[in-house]
């Protein structure tokens, strides 16, 4: 599934809602051509958060089914997946507390 910069802003969209009833849908936001989809690998991932409504916890899974698809040895995998989640771990906890969805808008 792609989604383009040439459909705009998604927010009706019910991705959530298919991820969350396809327990076995993994996603891992990307592209493979940013100059055709107009979009970013960094702009994919910020379209998850902001277009979408996925928190910080729906990256990290996203980050981890990345490699969980990657042409990598399972060694490679294992390393990666500590090492990368180690330092996600880092940086949110930088960032303030997300609200909690009874608090959002």
């Amino acid at each position: 599934m792609t989604f383009t910069g040439l459909i705009g802003r998604l927010c009706m969209y019910p991705l959530q809602l298919i991820i969350r009833a396809c327990v076995r849908l993994r996603i891992h936001p990307n592209t493979d051509d940013p100059t055709l989809h107009k979009v970013t690998p960094t702009g994919a991932w910020l379209m998850m958060a902001r277009d979408f409504g996925f928190g910080l916890d729906d990256l990290r899974d996203f980050m981890h089914n990345g490699l969980d698809g990657a042409w990598i040895d399972d060694t490679q995998r294992r390393a990666w997946r500590t090492q990368w989640g180690r330092e996600f771990d880092t940086l949110r906890a930088r960032l303030a507390p997300e609200p909690h969805p009874t608090q959002q808008k």
